[in-house]
This record gives structure tokens, C-alpha cells and sequence, in this order.
């Protein structure tokens, strides 16, 4: 897989003088040439030490802090980094000289919106009226995160702060990177309980600054705010593009001060999402394509408003359940897929956690695929490339923030003649 961001480098001002003064000789006369050369040398050195500190704070006001602020003033802009929204459309975030305001507008289906006041370490709490009086606020950057599920990882991991997850809720689900070699060292903990609740007292003992839910309200999550655990909501999921879920890397960035990072990460993976939707959006030839899996007698098809089934018209398909209201999944039965899909060209993300590598593996699950035009086919595509031996899918993680590379495979599967040299990153084909 071809990684296209690049180490964000930090510049550092550095100046370094060596003067080496021959011996004085007796007289007057070469000692006040040595005095004059001293004297010369140490004004210069003055004047570097004047020029770099006044650099060095020209770039400190230019940047979000990472540290806490000294001597606060009311009137400096403590943010002059700044993200604005383009593609997600369930966050927005207005900005204030020494805090910001985060709105969800929709924390979990159906909820109402949620804000959040995110301060500058070292500035005074702003005494807040009206709607945001009862607002949670935040103390940023902050540097101990509990993370409730994996896909939200790799944002965490792109903006460089893994160092600052303290907590997982299941680390057997990781694909790799710094913050499962933190599980494995032993200085990220794990909460979360085989029933998908947490485990209220480690999370407590973690003694976070901020705890991104999974989404959706869990049962543990009310004793939590009891005790006091700062949780903020996360909904990406609920996002109806690609672009608009993988955008909410900014979010998390807001919490670190890390807004220029977020900014030029996600410019990139929206231009080079945009290069391949572009090549794809006046071919002739689109094939029909079911999605989604069977799971305990349930067909789960992702709606027709999700950002899933905008990757399939993005990847030059039509979606045989693009009609469907709704940007989550629908929960049906293979009859229903069956009436719709029987004769569909393709059959994408029947399996994420590779149990069908072959056709016979698939039929083996259930006879009636076999009733499946794409199946007949061998034109069964399934994100399961990068799969690790604990069943971690990368295709969770790195795919959720980056879309350009899940369109990529999409569009090489469905047109392969548009995308001779691609190099598959998630998905593969059932043989």
C-alpha cells in the first residue's frame, strides 16, 4: 500500500558561533583591536539571540499551543490555526481567542445536538450564557484519551498523538501501530467487558482528560458520567459520504490543538478521493452491485443515503438499494436481497472477517447464495486484505480515514480496464 502523507517536520531555529581569538600581544595598540573584535563578536552574538527569539515567537503565535499558557491576555488569539468543516455535516465548531465551541448535532440517531467547550490550558474558564451555560468544557490539549472503539484509532494515530491513549475498549480488534505496541508495553489499558459494556472502574482509574464514545449510547456510559468521566459523542458513522465520515479526523484534532495537521492530511485525501470519483463519473458501462452481509438469519444492506452506498456510485456502480431512506443499514432477509439482487453484476462486504476465501466457503454458509447471479459470476469482492491473526481488519481502522483508498479498490474491481496498476489495500476477491 502506498502511504502518500508525509512527516510533518517541525522547524527548529538553531545558531551556533564559534570565535576563536588569537593571543594578545603586549601594547596598547593590539589590545584595543582584540577589545574591538570582542566587543564586535558579542554584539553579533547579541544580535543572533535577539533574531531567533524573535523568530521563534513569531512562530509559537502562529501555531496552536501544545503547551499551557503562561500569561494569559484576553486579547491574544491563542488558535490561529483553524479548520473549517467541508464535507462532514453532523460537527461544526466556532472559535473564540482562548476557547472553542464544538457542536454534534446529532450524537447519536434521534438525539439532539450536543456542545462542548474546549479551553486553553492555562486561560480562565469563560463564564458561558444561554444554551452553552450547562456545556461540558474541556481543558485542551488534552493528553490522556480513553478511545471506545478502534475505528476511531487511526485518526488519533495520522494526527501523531497515540502517546496520548491511555485506554482502549478492545485491543484484540487493533490491526497494528504505535497504540497496539502501547497494549502490548503495557502503558495503554484495556476496559471494555465481553458484553461490550466497560468496565467503569478501570476507566475511572484511567483518570482521562476526554473519552470518545463508540457512537452509540453504551450501558455503561450513564454510571460514567456520574463518577465524572468526560464523554464526548462520535458520530461519523451517521455521515452520508466517505469524505464527510474520514473529515472527522479535525474533530479529534480540536482536542490536541492539531488543526493544521488534520487540515493538510485531509486536503489530500479529499484531492486524491476526488482523482479517482472523477475518472469514474461518465463511464458508460456500470455494473449492479447487492451489498452487505447475513447475519443470524438477517440481511444487513447498507441504506441508500450511508456513505457506503456512495462509494459505490463514486466507484462507477449502481446500487441495487440506492432507493432505501436511511444512513445506517436496514435490517432485511435474503428474500427481500434475493428479489432485488438475484441477477446483480457484483457482491461487495458479504464477509469483513475472512471466513469465505472461496466460492465453496461461501455456499457453505448458506446454499441459497448460490441462487446470487455474483456469485455464479466468482464477482464476490471482500475488504478482508488486511486482516491480522487476532482478526483485527485494517479496513475498520486506516479505511475509515481513508477513503481515497477504499474507492481506489472499489473502482479497480468494478473496472478494471480504468485501473490497470492499482495495488489493492483492503479488498480482495473470493476465488
Amino acid at each position: 500500500m502506498t502511504h502518500f502523507w508525509k512527516r510533518f517536520l517541525g522547524v527548529g531555529l538553531a545558531a551556533t558561533m564559534a570565535v576563536s581569538l588569537g593571543a594578545c600581544q603586549a601594547g596598547g595598540k593590539n589590545n584595543t583591536e582584540a577589545e574591538s573584535s570582542a566587543a564586535a563578536t558579542a554584539s553579533q552574538e547579541a544580535s543572533t539571540a535577539e533574531s531567533s527569539a524573535t523568530e521563534e515567537t513569531a512562530a509559537a503565535m502562529t501555531s496552536n499551543p501544545q503547551e499551557c499558557i503562561e500569561n494569559f491576555d484576553e486579547n491574544t488569539d491563542y488558535f490561529p490555526e483553524k479548520i473549517e468543516f467541508s464535507d462532514a455535516t453532523g460537527v461544526s465548531v466556532e472559535y473564540f481567542n482562548s476557547y472553542k465551541v464544538i457542536t454534534v448535532k446529532q450524537p447519536t440517531p434521534g438525539a439532539a445536538p450536543v456542545s462542548y467547550v474546549l479551553v486553553q490550558c492555562g486561560a480562565p474558564k469563560p463564564k458561558l450564557e444561554g444554551e452553552l451555560a450547562d456545556a461540558m468544557q474541556i481543558e485542551v490539549p488534552v493528553n490522556r484519551i480513553a478511545s471506545a472503539s478502534t475505528t476511531q484509532i487511526p485518526a488519533l494515530q495520522l494526527l501523531e498523538v497515540a502517546e496520548k491513549v491511555v485506554g482502549v475498549a478492545n485491543a484484540g480488534n487493533l490491526h497494528d501501530g504505535p497504540v497496539k505496541q502501547q497494549v502490548a508495553a503495557g502503558t495503554t489499558q484495556t476496559f471494555g467487558n465481553e458484553d461490550y459494556t466497560h468496565d467503569v472502574e478501570k476507566v475511572v482509574a484511567l483518570n482521562v482528560d476526554v473519552m470518545f464514545q463508540g457512537g452509540t449510547e453504551n450501558e455503561s456510559d450513564a454510571k460514567l458520567r456520574e463518577l465524572g468521566v468526560p464523554l464526548v459523542a462520535l458520530a461519523e458513522w451517521l455521515e452520508t459520504t466517505p469524505l464527510g465520515r474520514a473529515e472527522w479526523m479535525k474533530y479529534f484534532s480540536l482536542f490536541v490543538n492539531k488543526e493544521a495537521k488534520a487540515t493538510e492530511l485531509f486536503t489530500k485525501i479529499r484531492a486524491d478521493y476526488q482523482a479517482v470519483a472523477d475518472k469514474l463519473k461518465d463511464v458508460e458501462n456500470r455494473p449492479t452491485v447487492i451489498a452487505g452481509t447475513m447475519y443470524k438469519g438477517t440481511w444487513y444492506i447498507p441504506a441508500g443515503d450511508s456513505y457506503f452506498a456512495a462509494y459505490l456510485k463514486d466507484a462507477g456502480a449502481d446500487y441495487v438499494f440506492a432507493d432505501t431512506e436511511g444512513t445506517g443499514s436496514i435490517e432485511d432477509t435474503i428474500e427481500t436481497v434475493l428479489a432485488k439482487g438475484a441477477d446483480a453484476d457484483f457482491w461487495v462486504n458479504g464477509d469483513s472477517r475472512g471466513k469465505w476465501p472461496t466460492k465453496a466457503d461461501v455456499l457453505q454458509a448458506d446454499e441459497r447464495f448460490a441462487n446470487f447471479a455474483a456469485v455464479e459470476k466468482g464477482n464476490m469482492w471482500n475488504p478482508t486484505l488486511r486482516i491480522n491473526e487476532e482478526g483485527g481488519n485494517d479496513y475498520w481502522q486506516l479505511g475509515v480515514v481513508r477513503p481515497d483508498l477504499v474507492l481506489g479498490d472499489l473502482a479497480a474491481a468494478f473496472h478494471p480496464e480504468l485501473m490497470p496498476d492499482h495495488e489493492f489495500t483492503f479488498y480482495q476477491q473470493v476465488k
